[in-house]
């Protein structure tokens, strides 16, 4: 093989990668022609201020290729929180509006280190991240929901938090600010993990 032809090889892969994630979120935002083309995407290693410390906090070099979709506020599938891993895809989608307020904001919860961690998780251990997902991390807080008491769930969590106690962050803040997200049946869920990280 020629240089030439091998030094293409990674663009072009790189090229099909980024086709394959344009039908994907096409199909799954269920987005009109070209709608696409007004979402931004950025590679985790070239993320900016908080969320670079957010990144490197991770400890962990594969997460640098992870794709961020920025969706503008128009295009976003209302019911969905303002962030969202896809991690078998290698990707993390954003609102564009709560992206641009979280990332020079000091009092935003990490939701970047939450979808990062998901990405991880995935990479750690591929053929169980689904079965996990459906896994509950505490047995006596059972519901007939798997969210968010399962063990993918309990390790996002517990690296956003970690994170965010790094910083100096209140316990009592957090948990105020995740009761105006979640249902009160979530809540004894994250008090546990609090529980164990501010003890």
């Amino acid at each position: 093989m020629n240089n030439e032809l091998e030094s293409s090889i990674p663009e072009i892969q790189k090229e099909k990668e980024k086709f394959e994630i344009k039908s994907y979120l096409t199909k799954y935002l269920e987005l009109q022609e070209n709608e696409i083309n007004k979402i931004d995407f950025i590679e985790a290693k070239n993320l900016q201020d908080q969320y670079k410390n957010q990144l490197y906090f991770m400890h962990d070099t594969r997460l640098e290729n992870i794709k961020i979709a920025i969706v503008p506020d128009s295009l976003w599938v209302k019911g969905i929180s303002s962030s969202e891993s896809h991690a078998e895809k290698n990707l993390i989608l954003f609102k564009q509006g709560s992206f641009e307020k979280d990332q020079n904001d000091p009092n935003n919860i990490a939701w970047m280190v939450h979808e990062l961690a998901h990405c991880q998780d995935y990479l750690d251990d591929k053929d169980n991240y689904e079965i996990k997902m459906q896994k509950p991390a505490f047995e006596n807080l059972k519901s007939e929901y798997t969210y968010p008491n399962n063990q993918v769930e309990k390790f996002t969590f517990t690296k956003q938090f970690k994170y965010l106690k790094n910083k100096g962050m209140d316990r009592e803040y957090i948990f105020q600010t995740l009761k105006k997200h979640y249902q009160p049946e979530d809540l004894p869920f994250f008090n546990r993990l609090l529980d164990k990280i501010y003890k």
